[in-house]
This record gives C-alpha cells, sequence and structure tokens, in this order.
C-alpha cells in the first residue's frame, strides 16, 4: 500500500468544489438521496454517534423540549414556534 496524503486531499477538494458549483448554479445538489442517505449512516455508525445522539436527548434536549399531556415531546412544533418568536423581536 503506498500512503498518499494529498490524494485523499484533492479528491475531497474537487467533490467539494462540484457540489457547491452545483448548487451555486441550479440550487440543488446533485447527490443521490439513498446514496447520500447511506453514507451520512456509515459516517454515523464509524463515529458512534448514536451512543451522544441518547445522551443528548437524555440531557439537552429532555431539558429544553416541554412534555405533551401523552408524556412526549413535539420538537418540531416547539422549535418552530420558538424560532419565528425570536424572530419577531
Amino acid at each position: 500500500m503506498v500512503n498518499d496524503a494529498i490524494s485523499a486531499i484533492t479528491v475531497i477538494y474537487s467533490s467539494v468544489y462540484e457540489l457547491f458549483s452545483r448548487m451555486k448554479g441550479d440550487g440543488r445538489t446533485g447527490l443521490d438521496p439513498a446514496a447520500t442517505i447511506k453514507a451520512r449512516k456509515d459516517i454515523e455508525d464509524t463515529m458512534g454517534l448514536d451512543e451522544y445522539y441518547r445522551i443528548e436527548a437524555e440531557t439537552v434536549e429532555a431539558r429544553s423540549v416541554p412534555l405533551l399531556a401523552n408524556g412526549k415531546r413535539k420538537f418540531r412544533n416547539w422549535l418552530t414556534r420558538r424560532l419565528l418568536r425570536r424572530l419577531r423581536q
């Protein structure tokens, strides 16, 4: 195996440059949604993010999002209302 440090960086740069160029041109990424979902899942699994998501849900999110009558938390509506209030200030 040959260790070539610059090749990986060059490939990443080219990919990011192409992505941003497409987004600037027509507002789309041009990425396949299924491949993007798989890549994100692979990255999250490699990093072990499930454990961090669990910790976040039990600590940060649990304190910041109010409970509904049924004991569940409704993140989207609560966050939307909070963001809209901030924008109106």
